[in-house]
């Protein structure tokens, strides 16, 4: 039974001329790359939105690290030499 109906497909789609067969898979193609073509981007995009939240996980961590060091430094600073510590608060508060 199988056999019957892929040799009437067969039969079928040999009596189908030449330049309409090279449409269909000229066509076929054009689909089959379009689909491939838009997963394709659909993973870069679901990649590179990955990478964001991971980059801007790593930046928050690097932050709350330095952070209390940065300040900790200040702070040394502000005790230590108050002319050093004005430059300081004035190219922080020109910024």
């Amino acid at each position: 039974m199988n056999l019957d109906i892929i040799t009437s497909i067969f039969k079928w789609i040999d009596r189908i001329p030449s330049v309409i067969k090279t449409v269909i898979i000229i066509v076929l193609f054009g689909l089959v790359a379009i689909n491939y073509i838009k997963t394709q981007n659909e993973e870069i995009i679901r990649s590179y939105m990955t990478l964001a939240e991971i980059t801007d996980q790593k930046a928050e961590e690097y932050t709350l690290q330095t952070a209390s060091d940065i300040s900790n430094y200040v702070s040394n600073i502000a005790q230590k030499d108050t002319a050093a510590y004005n430059v300081l608060l004035l190219s922080y508060h020109n910024t």
